[in-house]
């Protein structure tokens, strides 16, 4: 009878730490879901910053504008990381931007995943401009100065 216990106990034991790790993929998930969010808000917010930027008739022309953009994007919330500019005549203005963010999921397996997405930002300024956000692949040498990513997310789904 004891070896029947004890064999009942090995074999709830056995069981009880398998289901341990069937729950990682979902911790997993969740946390990859949540860092995508943090990182396409801060790609909007620069979006919109950066449309904000070429719609005030005060701001600066061509490169001085272009500079001035770039700060933007990678200050306070927004927080990017500008690994690509460029400018035309008559203000058109390209940017590649990297988001890094971070999720978190707890439970049983709790994850942790970083997540980076690389966008390019175009448009030219004007009363109204328009402002166009798009995937682009990310600089190979980001890892070296933003740290490595668990992996890169797009835009969409």
């Amino acid at each position: 009878m004891p070896a029947r216990r004890l064999l009942g106990l090995l074999a709830g034991t056995a069981l009880a730490a398998s289901s341990l790790g069937c729950g990682a993929p979902d911790q997993e998930q969740d946390a990859t879901d949540k860092a995508t969010a943090v990182v396409r808000e801060k790609a909007e917010r620069s979006r919109q910053a950066m449309s904000n930027a070429l719609a005030d008739p005060s701001a600066p022309r061509q490169e001085a504008l272009l500079g001035a953009v770039a700060e933007l994007v990678e200050s306070g919330e927004r927080n990017g990381f500008v690994f690509g500019r460029r400018s035309e005549p008559g203000d058109r203005i390209w940017l590649d931007v990297a988001f890094d963010g971070t999720g978190n999921a707890g439970g049983l397996a709790p994850a942790e995943v970083t997540v980076r997405l690389c966008v390019r930002f175009s448009g030219t300024r004007s009363a109204q401009p328009e402002v166009t956000m798009s995937d682009t692949a990310c600089d190979t040498g980001l890892d070296r100065k933003l740290g490595q990513a668990d992996t890169t997310v797009g835009l969409r789904q």
